[in-house]
């Protein structure tokens, strides 16, 4: 069985220079267009999604997962404030404990980093989210993002099965824990 690939290349690059355009100037925008990339992107191809320069250690996810922090902070730095509801500040707690014990217990190596990252993840979105959903209006753009990428995801399935069934060496290659 061949490698597994991500999106093109190309992919990660627009998303990293869109995402520092939107984080620079428009950091609620930039928000906007992770929520967008995270439900439109095909989750098993996204993880493949590496560059050479940084290899196994970023990829299609983590780098929406920065943007995302990126906005946080430029939007903090501008209104001056990043709110950190108390639910957030008790998992942030949780997760220093763990983290501090596995990295104790295990060492620091790829693979426990990958699983501190990986536990991290949920409260850093969740963090952003409360941060730039604080209104009606907030809500309203956040649900038509969420829209959006679904009906990209959808369509984005769609495609892939239509050539899945002309190939079906493409299925096979798109989604390997079919093969088990």
């Amino acid at each position: 069985m061949e490698a597994l690939q991500g999106y093109p290349l190309p992919v990660f690059y627009a998303a990293l220079i869109i995402g520092v355009v939107l984080v620079c100037y428009r950091p609620q925008w930039a928000f906007l267009f992770i929520v967008f990339c995270l439900s439109v992107r095909n989750y098993h191809l996204a993880v493949y999604t590496r560059t050479p320069f940084l290899g196994e250690f970023v990829n299609l996810n983590d780098l929406f997962l920065w943007i995302g922090v990126a906005a946080l902070l430029m939007n903090g730095i501008r209104k001056s404030r990043i709110w950190f509801p108390p639910i957030v500040l008790a998992i942030i707690g949780i997760l220093l404990a763990g983290t501090f014990q596995s990295l104790f217990l295990y060492g620091f190596n790829y693979f426990v980093m990958r699983d501190i990252w990986a536990s991290w993840i949920f409260p850093i979105m969740f963090l952003i989210g409360v941060n730039f959903v604080r209104n009606n209006e907030d809500s309203r753009l956040f649900i038509w993002a969420l829209f959006l990428g679904s009906l990209g995801a959808a369509i984005q399935h769609i495609i892939s099965v239509q050539l899945s069934v002309a190939n079906p060496e493409h299925l096979a290659r798109l989604y390997p824990i079919l093969l088990i």
